[in-house]
């Protein structure tokens, strides 16, 4: 793809951002394009270099405050004619409830998440200290002679902390795909207040 392709692209991608800020992002990416050629970069190299448009749009619209993308999109485009207002106002004790149960049990599933999460990071640091406390466990039953139970709290030690060091790792994978997912709510939410994303 050429430099030119790429803007035209992104900047299609962008179209429903402020002008501004669509011209400085333009602007950063084509200095990149340039830069790389400058280092000996073909110029399909150096685009395809900087990865996806649609990875590199969804950067940026991570980088743009929501309220910002809020204050452009409910900007009045054109006057509000009277019986759009009364509809509006007629159509409250509807669409005001269902908003608010659709927020409420976005929240509620987000955060849930996040909870169990933290409650097995507690069993991970539960298992840990009991895995560690084996250990003078294992130094009193050798001082008093239990060579045999000694050798089992020390193995049961090691398993305890193989499973913890387990749960971590999956503890740890789950975290990555929430924070994720977190980047992937809001870039949709932002979508919503730029539009529809131009394929």
């Amino acid at each position: 793809m050429s430099k030119e392709d790429f803007t035209f692209f992104l900047r299609k991608r962008l179209v429903l951002l402020p002008q501004e800020d669509t011209e400085d992002r333009i602007a950063f990416y084509t200095e990149m394009i340039d830069h790389r050629m400058g280092n000996g970069m073909s110029e399909e190299e150096a685009v395809a270099s900087l990865g996806p448009i649609e990875d590199i749009a969804e950067h940026i619209m991570s980088e743009i405050p929501l309220s910002t993308l809020v204050m452009r999109q409910v900007k009045p485009k054109h006057s509000t004619k009277g019986w759009q207002i009364a509809l509006i106002i007629l159509g409250f004790p509807l669409w005001f409830p269902l908003i608010i149960t659709a927020f409420v049990l976005i929240v509620t599933f987000y955060l849930t998440a996040w909870i169990i999460q933290a409650a097995f990071y507690i069993v991970v640091l539960s298992l840990a200290i009991a895995a560690a406390a084996t250990i003078p466990f294992a130094i009193y039953l050798f001082i008093h002679s239990n060579i045999p139970g000694g050798l089992f709290a020390i193995g049961a030690g090691l398993i305890v902390f193989g499973v913890a060091m387990i749960i971590f790792a999956l503890c740890n994978d789950v975290t990555r795909l929430l924070i994720k997912l977190t980047g992937k709510i809001l870039y949709r939410i932002k979508s919503l207040f730029v539009g529809k994303e131009v394929s």
